[in-house]
């Protein structure tokens, strides 16, 4: 039923209901289901916003697999040591390989 609200009934602990408490005398809400409305809310985005982050079981496995691929390149010291210098060089060669549109320019070997 969007746009009508229900009547519901919580139990909160001492310490959350003196929160709503307080937050109602604070001036900031109007009473105690405003609070709970906005904590909801807040929730809600929340759990929204990490499941937006959350990769999908087939790339979790992906990921998995290239993070071993690459351990293991790393045991056999396939690898590259960079001084502070070189790592600053490294990086903007990245930055650069990035900006560069897509089948243009020189690449790197």
């Amino acid at each position: 039923m969007p746009g009508r609200t229900q009547l519901m009934n919580v139990s909160l602990t001492p310490q959350l209901a003196e929160f709503v408490r307080g937050a109602v005398k604070s001036g900031l809400y109007n009473n105690a289901s405003e609070v709970m409305r906005e904590a909801l809310r807040g929730m809600k985005l929340e759990k929204d916003r990490q499941a937006r982050r959350r990769l999908p079981p087939e790339d979790t496995e992906e990921t998995a697999r290239r993070i071993k691929a690459s351990l293991a390149s790393v045991r056999r010291g396939e690898y590259t040591d960079y001084d502070a210098a070189g790592l600053r060089n490294l990086g903007k060669r990245i930055i650069s390989d990035i900006a560069r549109p897509a089948g243009g320019g020189k690449k790197h070997a």
